[in-house]
């Protein structure tokens, strides 16, 4: 935030009463903690802005926007519930990480607003592709459940190896981890005769630059994690494919993420989604497949935050991305045994 911020807010709410405060992708001022020391500055600047307008003007309203109000945790939800009336007490609503709070998180939203999910005239076709994974077993079963991150990259050297199948000029490439993934991926797409951009936390294009890049034929694929997620506006007029090799993690991070191509406005009449699955499969033993499993937790809405923002209640519980790979791993060694032993319809498929 700019040093100015106070400066700024200060002059305006003292030059005239303010009627009306819009506070769009409100996620980013959300307050992730209880603690007031805990603050972002963005939220302290906002709750700032709310506080000397309420002292000019009593009757100010406010109205806040976000298609993903809930993320990391519920207090997520309340906090946002605070910031549109801070003079009213969420204190007593439960944020503990259970499917009862969520749901009642949920009723909350749901009195004080509304959830509205536009109907696009752009279709929207969703692929999933499997792709062999038989190779990776000896290096998949030596992980432990907190390797989250080394999965990942792991299962990414099968998907690149085939990169060339799914990605064209105008494709938007996600990936929801970073470190040792975007860099193998920009690689192999440059490899593929095509120009790269990235939009991550750590690199980031503007979209105007982006923009003029690709309408001269100097960019022709983006590059994308997490921050592309949300605020950005003007990829449905350049881009009409969206390649996930790592998804997120819960079903409304994954509509942020379509919603950057499939929106009101875009210029073409279909957008695909192509979902690449590394999977190990043995006629008798079934099959094992990380990425089908991370996947259908978002198509289930299996996540906290889509039973609060949605009101759907969660299959099988709340699991844990930790404990979501532990099961995971589990049905690997699982998956081998039935290999080695060579077991009829075994039950640990996943």
């Amino acid at each position: 935030m700019s040093p100015y911020t106070s400066d700024f807010i200060a002059r305006i709410t003292e030059q005239a009463p303010i009627d009306f405060i819009v506070l769009d992708e409100v996620q980013f001022a959300r307050q992730r903690h209880q603690s007031e020391s805990r603050k972002s500055q963005r939220r302290q600047n906002v709750d700032e802005l709310i506080a000397k307008a309420l002292n000019k003007n009593s009757d100010l309203r406010i109205l806040a926007m976000s298609a993903t109000p809930v993320v990391n945790n519920l207090r997520e939800a309340v906090n946002v519930l605070t910031l549109l009336w801070p003079e009213r007490d969420f204190s007593r609503i439960q944020v503990g990480a259970s499917t009862a709070n969520a749901v009642g998180v949920h009723l909350h939203l749901r009195e004080h607003g509304i959830r509205f999910v536009p109907k696009y005239e752009q279709q929207l076709i969703k692929q999933t592709v499997t792709i062999d994974g038989q190779s990776l077993l000896p290096r998949l079963e030596n992980l432990r459940p907190k390797d989250l991150l080394l999965m990942e990259q792991t299962l990414l050297e099968a998907k690149l190896q085939h990169l060339g199948e799914w990605v064209r000029r105008g494709t938007l490439i996600y990936t929801q981890y970073v470190d040792e993934i975007v860099e193998p991926v920009k690689k192999a797409v440059e490899q593929l005769g095509l120009q790269v951009a990235t939009f991550t936390g750590k690199e980031r294009i503007s979209l105007e630059d982006f923009k003029n890049a690709f309408g001269e034929g100097r960019v022709d694929v983006l590059i994308g994690s997490a921050p592309i997620g949300t605020g950005v506006d003007g990829l449905q007029f350049l881009l009409d494919r969206l390649v996930f090799l790592t998804l997120p993690w819960s079903h409304a991070e994954y509509e942020q993420i379509v919603g950057r191509l499939w929106r009101q406005g875009s210029k073409f009449h279909k957008v695909e989604v192509i979902i690449p699955q590394v999977t190990l499969r043995e006629e008798r033993a079934g099959q094992w497949s990380w990425d089908d499993l991370r996947l259908r937790c978002i198509e289930y809405k299996q996540t906290l935050a889509d039973a609060a923002v949605d009101g759907i209640i969660p299959q099988g519980g709340l699991p844990s991305r930790q404990e979501l790979h532990r099961l995971s791993l589990k049905a690997l060694k699982s998956w081998k045994e039935n290999v080695n032993r060579g077991l009829l319809n075994p039950n640990s498929e996943t």
